[in-house]
């Protein structure tokens, strides 16, 4: 109040209102329930987010796998080798070589 005026309560009285905390220090059962919902609804919105990221992430790789033998390169000269024929027939074998694609 300004300067001159006078209070409805004595000089050393206080409101009551003023007494009164308008919240509680520690939190009630309502407000620490709706917290708790809103801490699961964000966790669960942050689970609903990794499942959904995981799977474009697996799509994703499996749009870019390849066949690893499509990237397989030899290098080096061809020389004729003069074997036994016994060992070559067992290396040119089709349960030994691998077919060409």
């Amino acid at each position: 109040m300004g300067q001159g005026e006078t209070s409805p309560m004595g000089p050393g009285e206080t409101s009551p209102m003023a007494t009164v905390p308008r919240r509680a220090p520690t939190p009630s059962g309502a407000v620490m329930w709706q917290e708790a919902r809103k801490h699961e609804r964000k966790l669960r919105g942050m689970m609903v987010d990794y499942k959904r990221r995981g799977e474009r992430r697996r799509e994703y790789y499996e749009k870019i796998k390849k066949d690893p033998a499509q990237f397989l390169q030899v290098h080096g000269r061809a020389y004729k080798i003069h074997l036994d024929p016994a060992v070559a027939l067992a290396a040119e074998s089709p349960v030994n070589m691998m077919p060409w694609q």
